[in-house]
C-alpha cells in the first residue's frame, strides 16, 4: 500500500498521454487477486502491447513478491539513485515486465524527501516505455490524499459472487466516488460463468446508479478453471500454460474490451514492435 503523501506526483504517477494506466483493486483475497493481475498483464503481452506490472501495495502475498522482486527493485530506489531503472524493471517475458513503487523494507525515507518529490517522474519515465500500465493499489484509510490519485486512471475492480465480495466492491467504489468524483468504474467478476457474471453485475449496477450516481461497465467473467491454479503453481500464466483453457479465452476477450474501453482505442503499434526495442 502506498505510505507517502504527495497527492500531486500521485496524481502524476498515474498520467499518461495515452490514457493506458489501469489501477486495478479486487474484492478477493491477494493471492487470487495477485493471480488476476499477472494473467491479465500476461494477455495483454500476448495480444503485442508492452506491458508494465506496477505493486503499489507490496505485503508478503502482493503480486511483486509473487515474482519474486527484490526489496531494492524498486522505483524509490531509482529516485533516490541507488538501482537504475534497468535494475528496478524486471522482463518477466518477452513484452511483460515487473517494478513496484517501493518497499517497507528498507524504504527509510520521510515522506517530504526528495526521493518522494521525484518519485512521480521516475514512473513517467518506466511508464512511457511500455503501451499498458497495470497498477496493483490498495485503499490506505489512513492515507486520504493518496486516493486523489485514482482520478487520473482508468479503474478495474474485480469480485465474485460471494456475498462479502460484492459487498467490499462496493465499498470501494463508494469512497472512490466520495473522496475524487469519478463517476465510471470497469467491472472484473472472477470465479463466474458469464450468466451469473451478467446478473450480478446488472444488480450492482442498478445499486451503484440508483444511490452513487456511477456508471459501471462490465469488463468480462472469468470462469473457475482448475488450469488457473496448475499454471501459477508451475511459475506461468495459464495464458502461456494453457492457452486454449476456458480461463485463457475469458481473458483474452477481457483484454480486447480493456484495450478498446470507454471509447479510447490504445495502440496497438505493430509497426513499432516490428522495428523498435526499449531498454529499461
Amino acid at each position: 500500500m502506498l505510505n507517502f503523501d504527495q497527492a500531486e506526483g500521485l496524481r502524476r504517477m498515474l498520467e499518461t498521454p495515452q490514457k493506458s494506466v489501469f489501477s486495478f483493486l479486487s474484492a478477493l483475497p491477494e493471492n487470487e487477486r495477485s493471480g488476476t493481475v499477472i494473467n491479465l498483464s500476461a494477455a495483454l503481452a500476448a495480444r503485442g502491447q508492452r506491458t508494465l506490472i506496477v505493486d503499489a501495495k507490496v505485503s508478503a502475498y502482493s503480486v511483486s513478491a509473487w515474482l519474486n522482486l527484490r526489496s531494492d527493485q524498486t522505483l524509490l530506489d531509482v529516485a533516490c539513485e541507488r538501482r537504475t531503472m534497468e535494475f528496478a524493471v524486471k522482463e518477466l517475458s518477452s513484452g511483460l515486465f515487473a517494478t513496484k513503487i517501493s518497499d517497507p523494507r528498507h524504504d527509510g525515507f520521510d515522506r517530504h524527501d526528495y526521493a518522494y518529490r521525484s518519485l512521480a517522474k521516475v514512473f513517467d519515465i518506466a511508464a512511457s516505455r511500455a503501451d499498458v500500465v497495470l497498477v496493483d493499489c490498495d485503499l490506505e484509510h489512513q492515507d486520504r490524499h493518496a486516493i486523489a490519485a485514482f482520478e487520473d486512471s482508468k479503474i478495474l475492480i474485480q469480485l465474485s459472487p460471494e456475498p462479502a465480495s460484492i459487498k467490499a466492491a462496493y465499498a470501494i467504489m463508494k469512497r472512490l466516488q466520495q473522496d475524487t468524483g469519478l463517476r465510471v468504474f470497469n467491472i472484473l467478476v472472477s470465479n463466474a460463468s458469464p450468466a451469473q457474471g451478467e446478473l450480478i453485475f446488472a444488480n450492482l449496477a442498478n445499486t451503484a446508479q440508483r444511490y452513487l450516481s456511477v456508471r459501471l461497465d462490465l469488463l468480462g467473467c472469468i470462469p473457475e478453471d482448475h488450469q488457473v491454479k496448475l499454471a501459477i503453481n508451475s511459475g506461468r500464466s495459464v495464458v502461456e500454460a494453457f492457452p486454449l483453457s476456458k480461463a485463457s479465452h475469458a481473458f483474452a476477450r477481457i483484454t480486447d474490451k480493456l484495450l478498446f474501453s470507454a471509447g479510447d482505442r490504445l495502440r496497438y503499434n505493430s509497426a513499432s514492435l516490428a522495428s523498435a526495442h526499449y531498454e529499461y
